[in-house]
């Protein structure tokens, strides 16, 4: 079953003043580095860029369209540095969705994937300091997300009164 992607219109016909606050949100390195999205992260780490005519757009496909031109929608962009809340252009590359899962994780598990990785998917070093490992999963995380989320929740429960 194919994936639905709604069409992004031309770069040309997207405002300067969307194009401004789309790059305000993304932390932009040298060419080889990884462009960490700095906005919304969806619970599967992907960016999320809010654009008004489409509702809610992948980041790192919202930065290839702008950079490098249209996507068809008949393919995805695949993180080439496996890094899913990266949007550096040079690390992105339109597949179809088999080739995609193909290049993907699915033949490794996710905590022999996790071991490789330098960085949560907001970008947080994994450090000593700033790691631990999921009791039940094996799983790599970390702590300063895990810090967030419990703030967060923690603040829904007060009614944010704070």
């Amino acid at each position: 079953m194919p994936i639905k992607i709604k069409p992004i219109p031309d770069p040309e016909a997207i405002s300067q003043k969307v194009k401004d606050r789309f790059w305000s949100k993304i932390d932009r390195g040298t060419r080889d580095q990884c462009w960490m999205w700095k906005g919304y992260l969806n619970p599967k780490c992907y960016g999320s860029f809010n654009f008004k005519p489409l509702g809610r757009v992948s980041s790192h496909r919202f930065a290839y369209h702008l950079t490098k031109g249209r996507v068809p929608t008949d393919l995805v962009v695949d993180h080439l540095c496996r890094n899913r809340a990266c949007c550096n252009p040079e690390h992105l590359e339109p597949v179809t969705h088999i080739v995609n899962i193909q290049r993907g994780n699915s033949g490794i598990s996710r905590k022999m994937a996790t071991q490789g990785m330098t960085h949560c998917g907001r970008g947080h070093e994994y450090t000593p300091e700033n790691t631990y490992i999921n009791k039940k999963t094996g799983y790599k995380r970390c702590k300063a997300c895990k810090n967030l989320r419990h703030r967060a929740v923690s603040l829904a429960r007060r009614g944010n009164n704070t």
